[in-house]
């Protein structure tokens, strides 16, 4: 049987308490699910689905650490399960590691109710292709890359005060957007895309009172960019501290000569190029946000 870590009951704890909950399902055996006697995860339709297809399941077969993750399935059901979060003012950390096979999909979205599909605050889908979206009020807020068949961190910094969240990813910043509305729960559902099952696993979540405020001007770091060699011959390493951002080359005289949406740049990604011996300038750009550095080219 499991052993629920709970600050307090449910998370309406008092902030005065840094760590408001803290998850690692290893109180659990492999095979258990994870909303059975537990208050803070239910079931999307319901505590009478506790311990169906509906519910989360606890599997050995991944763990970021310790020896057990909850697995999310796309079968029968398919898996459909709230970690109910309760909260209605304050900052928040809220993280968790997460790890998408090769070939499947993974999904989740916030609830602004800590009752599940009484209100939506946004979804965030994880494609077969290692493409993630997020989506708020039916609009796109945020899009990126993730590691696929990897471990990745998400974090979420959530000012409800302020009205404002902000994402990352392994520390690198993938979106800030308003958050006009509660931190009721997260909800993990078995959802895929058209040609992939959603097969995903959830270990070592954490939620902490903060104490940071947000706002648009605080919420996007300034863009870092790097890149060699330089002088380069044919291609470059760029990384920076985006996962996506456009690149464009111009000539000293301001002339475009190469354009393109690289992805992958918080891990490193090659940029291929064809241009003639001189200088150049790479500018980086990302929503409002850029920065250009000199590039000079030698063969």
């Amino acid at each position: 049987m499991k052993t629920p870590l709970l600050f307090g009951g449910l998370l309406l704890a008092s902030t005065a308490f840094a760590q408001l909950y803290s998850e690692g399902f290893e109180g659990y055996a492999a095979g258990d699910y994870v909303c059975v006697d537990n208050p803070v995860w239910v079931p999307w339709s319901g505590d009478n689905a506790a311990g169906t297809d509906e519910d989360g399941l606890i599997t050995s077969a991944e763990a970021h650490t310790g020896s057990n993750s909850l697995n999310i399935i796309g079968q029968t059901g398919p898996m459909d399960v709230v970690m109910v979060t309760g909260l209605s003012s304050g900052s928040y950390d809220c993280s968790w590691f997460m790890k998408i096979p090769a070939n499947y999909a993974g999904y989740y979205n916030v609830q602004e109710n800590t009752v599940p599909g009484v209100g939506w605050a946004y979804e965030a889908y994880f494609a077969e292709d290692g493409t993630f979206e997020y989506i708020m009020d039916d609009a796109q807020v945020s899009t990126g890359t993730y590691p696929v068949d990897e471990w990745f961190e998400l974090t979420h910094e959530i000012d409800l005060d302020n009205d404002f969240i902000q994402v990352y990813i392994n520390d690198v910043w993938v979106g800030a957007w308003t958050f006009d509305s509660d931190f009721g729960g997260v909800n993990f559902f078995g959802t895929g895309t058209a040609s992939a099952v959603g097969n995903w696993f959830i270990d070592d979540i954490v939620i902490d009172a903060a104490t940071f405020t947000l706002g648009v001007s605080e919420a996007a770091p300034e863009l870092e960019l790097s890149f060699g060699p330089n002088p380069a011959t044919n291609s470059i390493l760029l990384t920076g501290n985006v996962d996506q951002a456009w690149v464009r080359i111009l000539g000293l005289n301001g002339r475009l000569v190469h354009e393109e949406l690289v992805s992958g740049l918080s891990r490193g990604a090659q940029l291929d190029l064809n241009l003639v011996d001189g200088i150049y300038f790479i500018e980086l750009t990302e929503g409002e946000r850029r920065t250009m550095q000199r590039l000079v080219i030698s063969h």
